[in-house]
């Protein structure tokens, strides 16, 4: 210990290839409405070059307030 009550600075901000790739991603649910968030990383890596998981691919399509899930009408 070196005596110091100080906190630690905090670590990096995370930074996220899905905070502005907003029209990247309503055109690829316009495109692919019944993927899978797995498919949709996938679609997203091949179209911009970057990956992501699926956690954080679900967490975009839900802020953008985007629905996965099939019609089951058509």
């Amino acid at each position: 210990m070196d005596g110091d009550l100080q906190p630690k600075p905090r670590g990096k901000p995370q930074f996220s290839h899905l905070s502005n790739a907003e029209t990247e991603l309503r055109e690829l649910v316009a495109e692919h409405h019944d993927a899978t968030l797995l498919e949709l990383c996938e679609l997203f890596a091949a179209k911009t070059g970057n990956w992501v998981s699926r956690s954080a691919m679900g967490a975009a399509l839900q802020r953008l307030g985007l629905n996965r899930k099939k019609n089951i009408a058509q």
